[in-house]
């Protein structure tokens, strides 16, 4: 009962986070194709055009969306949305250690449409990267719990 409880749940997990990664994908295309005023700014964080980093990461979430339709195994759409996470957080971090005056444009102009402040927006988004890796890391743990394999890995590693 347990499995199928956590199979269940991992599954909506699954299909929250890749409807949130494809409404976000969907606003960064919107605003590159709208030719919106911030895509030819110059991000501080990786130092390309906005209109670049947006495109790469309107890719990099509809390729985690197709992954997660796909028949793959638990392990790896779990790890790819942790990596995914961890990835949006430590950019996250990187801005608030430089001061960004403003909240991450995550949604591009799709955010404007939203009845949400900028920050409001800001903190949903940032909300949404901590679910993305700590909901994938408790079922990477629990997954790796069910088959075994934490024991079988502190066994090995107290007897070596």
């Amino acid at each position: 009962m347990w499995r199928k409880l956590c199979k269940s749940s991992e599954l909506t997990h699954w299909i929250l986070s890749g409807g949130l990664l494809s409404l976000t994908a969907v606003g960064k295309l919107i605003t590159v194709f709208q030719q919106s005023p911030i895509i030819d700014e110059i991000d501080p964080i990786v130092g390309v055009q906005t209109k670049f980093l947006l495109l790469t990461a309107a890719l990099l979430e509809s390729v985690i969306v197709v992954w997660l339709l796909q028949r793959r195994s638990s392990l790896s759409k779990n790890l790819f949305l942790a990596w995914f996470g961890t990835a949006i957080l430590l950019y996250r971090a990187a801005m608030w250690l430089q001061g960004a005056p403003e909240p991450c444009k995550c949604l591009g102009a799709l955010g404007g449409w939203l009845p949400f402040s900028p920050y409001q927006l800001g903190g949903f988004m940032l909300a949404s990267a901590v679910y993305l890796l700590t909901v994938s890391a408790i079922f990477l743990w629990l997954g790796a719990s069910n088959d075994g394999a934490i024991e079988k890995g502190v066994s090995k590693a107290v007897t070596s």
